[in-house]
This record gives structure tokens, C-alpha cells and sequence, in this order.
């Protein structure tokens, strides 16, 4: 498909046609990564990723934890990590590593 280069303001602008954008899955207000390959101008969509804690924490592995590192009193909700990791990998049918 062909289309036209328009001057908007000080910028140029490309219409992408309705079908386009369905099928990129993009939108009004969507953004793009806008780069040029071997002279070629590319537009691209960014995907935002999201992420579950239950996906990620799936990916760690007994040697990623450590026992507890001091830096001094707890002012937060922080003096809760630990019994939340062993409850993780109670879970997993793992056990906390140990100084």
C-alpha cells in the first residue's frame, strides 16, 4: 500500500489505514519505536510488558536466595520478606537456605 508523507507543524506525519493498525494491534495514543535499517524507515509498536510475581518467582532458584543481610532495623514492611520467601518455597517443596 502507498501512502503520503503530510506536514504537521514543524514535524512530518504518515496516516496509518485502520486495517494497519488493527492488525499491529495498535491505537490513537500507542507508542512506537521509530528507527531507520538500511535506509528503510521502521515503525514499530511497543509492547508494555506485565508481570505476575507468581511467573517471576517461579524463575528463581535455590541459589539465587540468601539468608537475611543486616542494614539495620526494620522501619517497614520489609521484616516480612523472609517469612514471605519461606512461605514461596514451602510452596515450591523447598526450604530456606541457612547462614
Amino acid at each position: 500500500m502507498q501512502t503520503r508523507i503530510q506536514k504537521w507543524g514543524n514535524s512530518l506525519g504518515l496516516r496509518i489505514p485502520r486495517s494497519f493498525a488493527v492488525e499491529a494491534q495498535v491505537e490513537e495514543g500507542a507508542t512506537v519505536d521509530l528507527s531507520i535499517e538500511n535506509g528503510r524507515l521502521l515503525v514499530r509498536p511497543l509492547r508494555v510488558r506485565k508481570y505476575a510475581l507468581s511467573a517471576l518467582l517461579r524463575k528463581v532458584d535455590r541459589r539465587q536466595l540468601h539468608g537475611e543481610v543486616r542494614t539495620g532495623n526494620a522501619v517497614g514492611r520489609e521484616a516480612c520478606s523472609r517469612r514471605f520467601f519461606r512461605r514461596v518455597l514451602a510452596l515450591r517443596g523447598q526450604s530456606f537456605p541457612t547462614r
